[in-house]
């Protein structure tokens, strides 16, 4: 049996049109549209299905994830590996005992050198190259006594000063160059009879007179009253310095006071007074023996004696 078509333009069967997934009403005619961006009254928006992820964003967070590893890989690496890296514990145990932990300096360290002369137990240290005369054992020096009191009379020492007094008294001796501090050999003799090689003072001395110079004039003096071993007269009696207990000036003083004539010794020179060398060195003076070495060193704040 043949099936007739249905004449153009109706359909086969009753027609039902499709529903829209949305809707909206429309306005009647002749009425406005609602303004931009708000929706008719009776809108209900559609019922879609949330967005899926996109199938991109797995492999690029495992490949960013796998590039943050690699580069704190390196990192580690470079610092645990580099010379200037903390120093590596070596606990491989030893043979012979515990294990020794290395924490030697890295390679970026210095330390100083070995000198080529460096002594050891085995060498000879050098000697000195001054030649300084060598004192007799025995015989210490103070701090800034020059060496040269160890050895004879200078080459180069002065002969030959004197000092004439008001009196006319001509005796050896000289005077500092400020003039505060003189000494000389006037012939004065000392408890025993002995006569006294040199003897020095100064102008307002602040310095005290040793204690046992003090002690070996009242030893040497008992029974004499008219001692005076609180003197600040300093000398030199048989090679030993001495407490010169006067009480009247020295010549060098009379001559001081009393305008009289006085050599003056200049810093660097040496006087040669026989027995006895004397060095000035501008504010202070230094007597010794020539024979036993012994003498002192005085200056207005300072007295020395060895």
């Amino acid at each position: 049996m043949t099936q007739q078509m249905p004449p153009y333009g109706e359909p086969t069967q009753p027609y039902s049109p499709a529903t829209p997934p949305y809707s909206a009403p429309t306005p009647p005619y002749g009425q406005p549209m609602p303004p931009y961006g708000q929706m008719p009254p009776g809108y209900q928006p559609p019922n879609l299905p949330p967005p899926g992820r996109p199938s991109w964003m797995v492999p690029v967070i495992v490949v960013v994830v796998a590039l943050v590893v690699g580069v704190l890989g390196l990192v580690v690496g470079h610092y645990v590996w580099s010379p200037t890296g903390p120093a590596i514990t070596d606990t491989e145990p030893s043979s012979t005992g515990p294990a020794i932990t290395d924490v030697g300096p890295s390679p970026t360290e210095s330390f100083p050198q070995p000198s080529d002369t460096a002594t050891t137990d085995d060498q000879t240290p050098s000697q000195p190259t001054d030649t300084a005369p060598a004192c007799p054992s025995g015989i210490t020096l103070p701090d800034g006594v020059d060496a040269m009191v160890c050895g004879g009379m200078p080459a180069d020492a002065i002969s030959g000063l004197r000092i004439t007094a008001s009196d006319g008294t001509d005796v050896p001796g000289f005077g500092s160059p400020s003039g505060a501090l003189g000494c000389d050999d006037d012939g004065e003799y000392d408890g025993e009879g002995t006569s006294v090689m040199v003897e020095c003072l100064g102008h307002n001395t602040t310095w005290k007179m040793p204690a046992d110079l003090v002690a070996a004039c009242e030893s040497a003096n008992k029974g004499n009253p008219n001692a005076f071993c609180q003197s600040k007269v300093i000398g030199l009696d048989k090679g030993k310095p001495q407490v010169i207990n006067r009480g009247d000036v020295t010549a060098w003083e009379n001559a001081n006071l009393l305008k009289g004539k006085i050599p003056v010794l200049e810093a660097g020179q040496v006087a040669n007074l026989a027995q006895v060398a004397c060095l000035s060195s501008g504010d202070s003076l230094t007597c010794w023996d020539i024979t036993t070495h012994h003498g002192f060193k005085m200056s207005l704040s300072q007295l020395a004696a060895w």
